[in-house]
């Protein structure tokens, strides 16, 4: 999902902090107070003590995923990490059921697994289920208005997803941030010597786009004293 350089803009500022890191190098067993790893091209294990592990390798399909896919049939279902859907994110195989985010991908087009993703096609969904007429129709003044400009707009015009990829950003400690926006909006920022950042200036650029994207005020004011509260009183952790 990043490009080299956030990798390597990531990898040097955790060599600032002190954080050892290992790549090239698979899990092979974890046991109560170890890490057993395996360095790529090495055919002996190596044991890391270990108290406290943190595991975070990515997601897996759930239960009720796996026996949805089952039940419409492997043949069409055969994405093993996910419900494949058409271009409109209905479910292939089962008319009328939709699916987004994590536990869906389109046929013949994946996308990343990420907030931005799920976002967009959410909002998609909504637009193109609001458009539909039902049985139970709000005859109000106010939705006939609404729906009338929906329809002037062409927010609710029947039409496939559009995934428009507006960059990732990640927090990588220390008060820094890295910014991939190759590909982003069109390449604006690409075309202009902006493809990637990384550093103090672009953690502000972070906690920008993390704040606007906070759905009310009362969760804004929350995340603003939680960071003031922070930068003044330094983070909270435990101790063992």
């Amino acid at each position: 999902m990043f490009s080299k350089e956030v990798s390597e803009a990531t990898a040097s500022s955790f060599q600032k902090e002190g954080i050892e890191f290992l790549a090239n190098t698979f899990v092979k067993e974890v046991k109560p107070n170890e890490v057993v790893i395996q360095r790529k091209g090495a055919s002996e294990k190596e044991s890391i003590p270990a108290s406290v592990i943190v595991w975070a390798t990515g997601i897996k399909c759930r239960p009720i995923t796996n026996k949805l896919r089952e039940k419409i049939g492997l043949d069409i279902q055969n994405n093993f990490r996910a419900l494949v859907t058409d271009e409109r994110l209905q479910v292939k195989g089962c008319n009328g059921v939709y699916a987004l985010g994590d536990c869906a991908t389109i046929d013949g087009h994946p996308l990343p697994a990420t907030a931005q993703v799920a976002a967009q096609e959410g909002k998609y969904l909504a637009s193109q289920l609001n458009g539909r007429k039902t049985m139970h129709t709000d005859a109000s003044i106010l939705n006939s208005i609404r729906r009338q400009y929906w329809a002037l707009t062409g927010v609710t015009a029947s039409k496939d997803f559009e995934y428009a990829h507006k960059g990732s950003l990640a927090y990588i400690g220390g008060d820094r941030a890295a910014a991939d926006f190759k590909s982003a909006f069109s390449g604006a920022l690409e075309s202009v010597g902006l493809p990637v950042m990384t550093g103090t200036m672009t953690n502000y650029l972070w906690k920008a786009f993390y704040f606007s994207e906070q759905l009310s005020m009362r969760t804004k004011a929350l995340l603003a004293v939680d960071w003031i509260k922070a930068k003044a009183f330094g983070r909270d952790f435990s101790r063992y």
